[in-house]
């Protein structure tokens, strides 16, 4: 018989979110290493480091690996093991189904044989790095996303968003390196979900 998918025990993300969060306020700005520390913080979290945190609580399970959207109208999480497991993301579907290629830790009780999601991030969008995931806007001269990642505010370079400056409004990944306070430079970026029904210019 097959082992079924295994759930990791461990801190849950909420506060592995604020625990990050409080990493990015100590970092220095000028390290371009920034995401590689926060892919390596949600890591080291997540696969039980610290697991010391909350104690006398129950944690609630955590499952990670690539999520997979091959499949029309159904997300899978594909994990290290070899093994899948189907998602049930909720308000979050129109996301999930950009997110195909990431690595991700998502965090919920399993019902039916699917997972339904409660919490999740992103640790890796394909570049070994920890993305910026957040509704693009326009504040001024200045491009940012208040990042659900870890709760900052995050501003772009102005000259490296090329195209990306086209889809304010929109909801988008973004992967880039520190070049200042709560600056980042784009590397790579895709949109997720949908256009809103009115989306600014």
């Amino acid at each position: 018989m097959q082992p079924g998918p295994r759930s990791t025990p461990t801190v849950p993300l909420g506060i592995l979110r604020k625990a990050v969060q409080f990493g990015v306020a100590l970092m220095s700005p000028s390290k371009p290493l920034v995401p590689l520390a926060l892919s390596a913080a949600w890591t080291l979290f997540g696969s039980g480091f610290g697991s010391g945190f909350g104690s006398g609580c129950v944690s609630p399970a955590q499952y990670r690996g690539l999520v997979d959207t091959t499949q029309q109208d159904r997300v899978r999480l594909l994990e290290p093991s070899g093994g899948s497991m189907r998602l049930s993301t909720g308000e979050d579907a129109h996301l999930f189904a950009d997110l195909g290629g990431c690595s991700v830790i998502v965090e919920g009780p399993r019902r039916a044989g699917k997972v339904v999601v409660k919490e999740w991030v992103v640790t890796d969008a394909g570049d070994g790095s920890a993305p910026y995931i957040g509704t693009l806007q326009r504040e001024g001269m200045r491009w940012f996303v208040d990042d659900r990642q870890t709760g900052a505010r995050i501003y772009f370079s102005e000259g490296s968003l090329g195209e990306l400056s086209q889809h304010r409004g929109r909801t988008i990944l973004v992967a880039g390196y520190v070049m200042g306070p709560n600056t980042v430079n784009v590397v790579t970026w895709r949109l997720l979900g949908p256009a809103p029904p009115s989306t600014p210019h």
